[in-house]
């Protein structure tokens, strides 16, 4: 049985402040360690979330036709005619990928340090640990894969509409100086 000073201490207002104020303390104190976390240990858990190869195949993948095809002319040049040329992509990619995203892995943390504030590496890193943040981090890749394609429909569309209009200021503002008027109207025509 408790005594009667020893059972007042268990159960008097000082207990009950302790019971109040030591979870308190010591939430305010794990939120005071995280909100000075290591700039290092932050640009480092950036990366591991959105350095990854997973990303880069996506990004990889939707760029695949034009990485395959300059691989196709730069096989061409040496008189080879590659059987199949996707596949051929395939093995590539599965080679690369790995090395490729080690190297960027290394070099990105730096990176970060060099280019963010320790708030800025701080608020980011705590972004990538909310559940929203962690959505983001596993759509990224199909976002990189989609953007890359509309990327090169809006490219060509651009560059279609560009050549039109650059035309059009050639003639009108004399730009281009040709000795040759048909070599002129070439041009013209061509970008037209």
């Amino acid at each position: 049985m408790l005594s009667k000073e020893r059972h007042q201490t268990a159960t008097g207002p000082d207990f009950m402040m302790n019971i109040a104020f030591k979870p308190l303390a010591l939430t305010m104190a794990l939120i005071g360690t995280s909100a000075q976390a290591d700039p290092q240990e932050d640009a480092q858990y950036i990366v591991d979330q959105t350095v990854t190869k997973e990303m880069f195949e996506g990004a990889l993948t939707a760029m695949g036709p034009t990485i395959t095809g300059a691989i196709e002319n730069q096989f061409r040049q040496q008189g080879i005619s590659l059987p199949d040329p996707d596949r051929f992509f395939e093995l590539f990619l599965a080679e690369f990928i790995d090395e490729f995203t080690q190297s960027m892995r290394d070099q990105s943390a730096q990176l970060y340090l060099e280019i963010l504030t320790e708030q800025e590496l701080a608020d980011i890193a705590a972004f990538y640990a909310t559940e929203s943040g962690q959505s983001l981090i596993k759509s990224t890749p199909a976002l990189m894969q989609a953007g890359a394609e509309l990327g090169e429909r809006a490219g060509v569309q651009a560059g279609m509409n560009a050549g039109a209009r650059l035309a059009d200021r050639i003639e009108s503002e004399g730009l281009i100086v040709v000795n040759d008027p048909s070599l002129l109207e070439k041009v013209l025509n061509t970008l037209r």
